[in-house]
């Protein structure tokens, strides 16, 4: 998606978000999380680096944002935090579930 911002933005900008907002429903019903403005958007897409990752990984970042869907989860295996966050941007930028498959397998023992 990242890869692609220019023309997501056209999706979530002011002008046709409205539209959009059913695609954007039926996406994130099927697991995905798409930003829902341009601003979040650019958030997703500016997220560090596996080299620049926060202190407070757990909370913050995309997994911050997944988090907010099942914080039992994520609290209960935080030596994961780190490799999950990596695997979500890997999922975002990189090329999907392939991906974020080759992190997680990388990562194996954190999980």
């Amino acid at each position: 998606m990242c890869q692609y911002e220019g023309v997501f933005e056209c999706n979530v900008g002011p002008k046709n978000i409205d539209k959009c907002l059913p695609l954007i429903a039926a996406v994130q019903g099927s697991g995905f999380r798409f930003p829902e403005s341009a601003e979040e958007l650019r958030s997703i897409c500016q997220a560090p680096e596996p080299a620049q990752v926060q202190d407070n990984i757990c909370s913050d970042g995309l997994l911050g944002k997944a988090r907010d869907f099942a914080p039992t989860c994520i609290d209960s295996c935080p030596q994961a935090c780190e490799s999950l966050e990596l695997a979500l941007q890997a999922y975002l930028t990189k090329g999907g579930q392939p991906a974020a498959k080759k992190v997680m397998c990388q990562y194996e023992s954190a999980f």
